[in-house]
């Protein structure tokens, strides 16, 4: 462990010393190495001489980020962050709420990275007083705890950002009968309506209260239906793209209000304007009509997390420049596909997109982290990308081995061990994109199929037992990151024995085996049951580690229900068996591509996440 004491008399990095020291993540002792830390222009530098090792930085983040390579033990380095912010959000409102303490570790490995901003996606999950069915039951963060956060996260130089929504992505909020009035349609408030400028007021007033940054993210994407439910009903047909400005102008006069400067996400003015197109938006220029509506007062965040090329990114940057705002990259640290990270797509798409942001001369760049669908895999299995555009944000080649040196030093945790979450995913010898087939394996149905057709019988069972062997031998050398790696092994042990339990199933009963039938029913069935009975207490470990309880009742309610179907296949198999149904016709009916027709084995992709449409071909709501 390194031992350190300050020598100088400065104040600001004692706070953040004194947090990391409580954690054991250093010593703070007499006899420790003498640190002076001196604020100085031209970013971090580290040299050691007769007296002992200075540290030079010119934001305190960087000081943190020196304290890590003494961590590693370099005593000598000189380094210019690339991008002015750098940062992380993380997503609060997929039932997943991070709970207080993990986010003030998530501040703490982000500051030994040298990272700047984090930004708390919360569509609903912070109090408003005035609004008692925003967040309810949902975890909401209180005003005292997001002032917690924030005063920790000032303590290691990390700008903690609210990152909201004032137009579209408040399904959660608008279920209740207190928002009636002002649904547009879906998830989208009516805009012009004065009760949803009223709302909007709340929450600024409640944001400027709580952070101490006087930036906002205002969200504002995806709002597809825009003025085609309630606000059509109310005003006929109108120019979309003249309501969205309107409304933004609105946003924006109330953010101005409480001296906040807002962002939001770029996606719905090329949307209005190229045919609900985005990234393949067309060459020919926004209209006059749009750039003379554009409110240059709004930062422009530009999402991509889908592409590998870097033509691609320049292209989209240039026609983001046609607008006259100050423009801000968000990519993808890839945790919502499903059930284990994205780590291979994360970089391959991160190498290339913070490229053409650095030549572009972008200031801020920052990773997303969404948790689509409920938020199933852990919010720090993507520590690794974090470390890349720390690396890359620094201007660092961010090779193999300069990665995994950094990463122990900053998180305590194996490279390779990490990468190890990502292998289940692995379910084909050529995976050359996002893939998805553990999910949907998990939670399918055996009686029913629907991910048959994927699945490859010779070579599945054997790839999640692998990974379960890894992953086990990973937890015991990772730390207190052992709960992750005991998780995921769990998962693919179930895996390992549920991948090809309907296809078994299904060739027994066509076969007429009734023995094997009855072995499958019986005795198979058992040993899954008692690995999801384990797989359970690893996804509570796993939420309740990183997580306030509210959202781990689904989590339980999928894991249950597979149990529960697992016990009703027994019963219905000896049924059959014993010549109380003629026949199984769930095990007749022709197993289809996920996704059309397609060949056997092909990997699933990362948009099948949904577990209403995974886990049965019948609707579970209307």
């Amino acid at each position: 462990m390194l031992k350190i004491f300050i020598c100088n008399d400065n104040k600001e990095v004692q706070s953040g010393l004194k947090q990391l020291a409580e954690v054991g993540m250093i010593e703070i002792t007499s006899d420790g190495q003498p640190i002076s830390a001196v604020k100085q222009n031209g970013g971090l530098s580290i040299t050691r001489n007769n007296s002992g090792i200075t540290i030079g930085y010119s934001r305190l983040a960087e000081f943190f980020r020196g304290i890590s390579y003494l961590i590693q033990g370099v005593d000598s380095i000189s380094e210019q962050s690339v991008f002015e912010n750098n940062g992380y959000m993380l997503d609060c409102s997929r039932n997943a709420v991070a709970s207080v303490p993990a986010i003030k570790r998530l501040i703490r490995h982000m500051a030994l990275m040298g990272l700047t901003t984090l930004q708390l996606y919360t569509e609903d999950t912070y109090e408003l007083p005035e609004w008692k069915y925003f967040g309810y039951g949902r975890g909401r963060y209180t005003a005292e705890e997001i002032r917690d956060m924030d005063n920790y996260a000032q303590m290691f130089g990390i700008e903690l950002i609210p990152c909201v929504q004032t137009l579209a992505h408040l399904n959660a909020a608008l279920r209740w009968s207190e928002f009636a009035d002002i649904i547009d349609c879906n998830d989208i408030l009516l805009a012009g309506d004065e009760k949803t400028y009223r709302l909007i007021d709340d929450m600024m007033h409640q944001l400027s209260s709580c952070y101490a940054t006087r930036r906002v993210h205002i969200g504002m994407d995806e709002a597809h239906m825009l003025g085609l439910g309630k606000y059509l009903d109310k005003h006929g047909y109108q120019n979309r793209s003249e309501i969205m400005c309107n409304h933004l102008a609105r946003v924006v006069e109330i953010c101005k209000k409480y001296g906040l400067k807002p962002m939001m996400w770029s996606d719905m003015f090329f949307r209005l304007a190229y045919n609900d197109e985005y990234y393949k938006a067309g060459d020919e220029p926004l209209s006059p009509e749009l750039m003379k509506l554009m409110n240059p007062d709004v930062g422009l965040v530009y999402w991509d997390y889908y592409h590998k090329d870097m033509a691609h990114y320049a292209t989209m940057l240039d026609r983001h420049k046609s607008f006259p705002n100050e423009l801000i990259f968000a990519g993808g640290a890839w945790k919502w596909g499903g059930l284990f990270p994205e780590l291979k797509w994360s970089e391959d798409t991160t190498r290339p997109a913070l490229a053409v942001c650095r030549e572009a001369g972008l200031k801020e760049v920052f990773a997303t982290g969404w948790g689509d669908d409920g938020a199933e895999c852990s919010a720090f299995a993507i520590l690794p990308v974090l470390q890349l555009y720390a690396e890359l944000g620094y201007g660092n080649d961010a090779n193999k081995a300069e990665l995994t040196a950094r990463f122990k030093a900053c998180t305590g945790g194996n490279w390779d061990d990490f990468w190890l979450l990502d292998s289940p995913n692995d379910t084909t010898k050529t995976r050359g994109d996002f893939v998805n087939t553990t999910k949907p394996l998990l939670y399918q149905d055996i009686m029913l199929g629907l991910i048959d057709k994927h699945v490859d019988a010779d070579t599945f069972p054997a790839h999640f037992e692998k990974c379960a062997n890894e992953l086990t031998e990973a937890a015991t050398r990772n730390g207190d990151w052992g709960y992750m790696f005991a998780h995921a092994a769990a998962l693919c042990r179930v895996l390992a024995r549920k991948c090809t339990m309907g296809l078994d199933m299904t060739q027994a009963y066509l076969n007429d085996d009734k023995d094997e039938l009855r072995r499958l029913a019986d005795t198979e069935v058992s040993n899954l049951l008692k690995l999801t009975a384990d797989l359970m207490q690893t996804f509570e470990k796993q939420w309740l580690t990183e997580n306030k309880p509210f959202g781990l009742e689904v989590i339980q309610i999928r894991v249950g229900a597979i149990r529960t179907r697992l016990e009703a296949t027994t019963r219905r198999i000896n049924s059959y068996l014993v010549g109380e149904v003629e026949k199984l016709e769930e095990l007749e009916y022709e197993r289809l591509g996920f996704h059309g027709d397609i060949a056997e084995g092909a990997d699933i992709n990362a948009h099948c996440n949904l577990w209403q449409q995974i886990v049965t071909p019948s609707r579970l709501s209307w």
